[in-house]
């Protein structure tokens, strides 16, 4: 698996747990809902520019974002230090 392929399967895993939980440990069908329409979203805009562009410049770029988010102040984007 590529860098990015491992990265998409961490977050669809985080999803599941996260569905798993709100479903059956502590229920809660809307953020067991919002879960699954993030993973869902997540399938659908996998091969997108958007995408590609958000996880190049948060886990892939040597800054991890910081020099993007300095650049541009996406309020997206601001998740690193300054």
């Amino acid at each position: 698996m590529t860098e990015l392929e491992n990265l998409i399967a961490d977050q669809l895993e985080l999803y599941a747990d996260r569905i798993l939980y709100f479903t059956n440990i502590e229920p809660n069908a809307e953020l067991a809902e919002f879960f699954s329409n993030q993973a869902q979203d997540l399938l659908d805009h996998e091969e997108s520019d958007e995408f590609m562009v958000n996880t190049y410049h948060r886990h892939l770029s040597e800054s991890y974002g910081v020099v993007f988010e300095q650049a541009h102040g996406d309020p997206e984007l601001m998740f690193g230090g300054v």
